[in-house]
């Protein structure tokens, strides 16, 4: 079977959804599928034994696949430039790992503009495809008003799980948390702005942030002593930690989030987007009101210390896992192809 996948940024450590694209395409390539990349942008870090076509600008690549586009090929895509194979006339396969609508508010004045020029084309994107993928049931319900074929596909992690059952009460002072993702408004306001209210208070807590930054005007506000910027790790030691932390405004649902979890720690968590389909109370972490953030505060500075927690991560590390999600995609591309 012949695989071509169209997406704006290739390799693993743009995104989420590239790195999900990445270790998709590992296990597609076991399954003797020939995969072609078309691109925009690539990182150092790519799919071995796979073809690479990165182009110039926008037009080049719309005139390369129109070139294509009568091959007996299957086609997918992982962001709105699925667009181009819906006006040109190609069946493919979409996975929507976005965040609109709700990110709009979320991310400065600059990306809501943006995101009013991303929302149509992600639209025209999942109407256009012969069947719409996403990563969380939350995702879903937005998917499924444009695209009835629509299915729940869950990405799976990089690290390495570990079947975890048992009770975890929080002793030590201070806490060592791990918060991961890109830095930007999106994830990180909220942080910024309890920092900033609490900046005079005593922590019973270190944070320490992993992730590439996306905004340089916002390192800055790693300032406090308590906080420290790692920067991209390729292997994010979240075992040397107590606590995942998410106080992102808006999400589908984090890779990162999964791979604390099957690391065996406890995540605490606003309520946003797909995050209550992992954080389960008293159970895999704790879920606080999204609009409730001064409660994170009180909750990590005193509260946790009367908590106990039934940590178990079985049916995560079950549900979540490249090599399922990948056969699934397999039979999805083998149905298109034969239909």
């Amino acid at each position: 079977m012949k695989l071509n996948v169209l997406t704006k940024n290739y390799g693993k450590g743009f995104t989420g959804a590239t790195t999900a694209t990445y270790e998709l395409i590992e296990r597609w390539k076991e399954k003797g599928i020939d995969i072609e990349i078309f691109t925009l942008n690539k990182t150092d870090v790519v799919n071995k034994n796979v073809k690479v076509n990165t182009y110039s600008s926008l037009r080049h690549l719309i005139s390369a696949i129109n070139q294509r586009k009568k091959e007996t090929t299957i086609w997918y895509s992982d962001d709105h430039l699925g667009c181009i194979l819906g006006l040109l006339g190609i069946k493919y396969v979409h996975t929507y790992h976005g965040n609109w609508p709700s990110a709009l508010l979320k991310n400065g004045i600059i990306n809501f503009f943006k995101g009013l020029v991303l929302m149509p084309l992600y639209v025209y994107t999942i109407k256009k495809s012969a069947l719409s993928v996403t990563v969380s049931y939350y995702a879903l319900n937005f998917v499924k008003k444009f695209q009835k074929h629509s299915i729940v596909v869950r990405n799976g992690i990089s690290c390495e799980p570990i079947y975890t059952k048992k009770n975890i009460i929080f002793k030590n002072k201070p806490l060592k948390i791990i918060m991961v993702g890109n830095v930007d408004l999106r994830k990180y306001k909220n942080l910024f702005e309890l920092i900033k209210k609490h900046n005079n208070d005593i922590y019973n807590f270190n944070i320490d942030v992993y992730g590439s930054i996306k905004d340089t005007k916002l390192i800055k506000q790693f300032s406090r002593k308590n906080i420290a910027f790692k920067g991209f790790k390729k292997n994010v030691p979240y075992k040397n930690y107590d606590i995942y932390l998410s106080l992102s405004g808006a999400e589908n649902l984090s890779i990162a989030m999964v791979e604390a979890i099957e690391s065996g720690i406890p995540v605490i968590s606003l309520d946003v987007g797909g995050s209550g389909e992992v954080v389960l109370n008293n159970v895999t972490g704790f879920l606080i009101d999204r609009f409730d953030t001064d409660k994170v505060f009180t909750f990590l500075n005193e509260e946790i210390w009367k908590q106990k927690l039934n940590f178990d991560n079985y049916n995560i590390v079950n549900e979540f896992n490249w090599e399922n999600s990948a056969t699934k995609y397999e039979q999805f591309f083998t149905d298109l192809y034969k239909g």
